[in-house]
């Protein structure tokens, strides 16, 4: 499909339900919707910027990844623009969810998510290309939730940002449970940003930190290794 209105599509209270799609947009956003739900194969590209995010979030909503589904999205633009509401994005059990964008975050500029839940046995990667941002690649709003689920991977790439890979703002919550694998890189923002009375919990076999950016294909021996047992 090939879109060339304002929104592929506008149904401010409603339900999007896909299910294996390729879609390409051109200067749009995908749905000015509440609730989007991703199942199957779904593909989706966006050629220019102009502004647009992939799904604007009008209500309180959800975006949720079903069990088994594979979604791949390039974009110029931002993924989330949810001014005024607030949004859980949900990754059920056994799903993949690829994202690249050139703007801004996972939710533009100073957005937030409510719960960002990855499932288990799942795969997350957000790379994001843009420079000169501030913001952190994921922010999760005031006493919220962050986290990665069992044998799961899940992987940030915030090269030319200056905002950390996953911000927490206050009284927010992260939890890592035996993971598979993490990869955290920022450029000069660092893994994580906290605000006030937050927490960070992880179990996992080992952590690997290197307190600068020393760029992705570095292959030395990280600063801090903490290994289980």
């Amino acid at each position: 499909a090939i879109c060339n209105s304002p929104q592929l599509v506008y149904m401010a209270k409603g339900n999007l339900i896909l299910n294996t799609a390729v879609i390409t947009l051109a200067g749009q956003d995908l749905a000015q919707i509440t609730h989007v739900t991703f199942g199957g194969s779904v593909t989706v590209n966006t050629t220019e910027h102009g502004g647009t995010s992939v799904i604007w979030s009008e209500n309180d909503g959800e975006i949720r990844v079903k069990n088994g589904a594979d979604v791949t999205i390039v974009t110029e633009g931002y993924f989330n623009y949810n001014v005024g509401s607030d949004v859980n994005f949900i990754m059920e059990d056994n799903s993949s969810f690829n994202l690249t964008t050139n703007s801004n975050s996972f939710t533009y500029e100073t957005h937030t998510i409510v719960t960002f839940s990855v499932g288990n046995n799942c795969h997350f990667s957000f790379n994001n290309n843009r420079a000169a941002s501030a913001y952190g690649a994921i922010r999760v709003k005031a006493n919220g939730s962050f986290s990665v689920g069992e044998n799961s991977t899940f992987e940030v790439s915030y090269p030319r940002g200056s905002g950390s890979a996953i911000q927490l703002l206050g009284g927010a919550s992260a939890t890592f449970q035996n993971p598979e694998r993490v990869k955290l890189y920022a450029g000069t923002g660092g893994a994580f940003a906290f605000g006030t009375s937050c927490s960070l919990s992880i179990t996992a076999g080992a952590v690997n930190v290197w307190p600068t950016a020393t760029g992705l294909g570095d292959t030395s021996v990280p600063t801090y290794i903490w290994n289980k047992g």
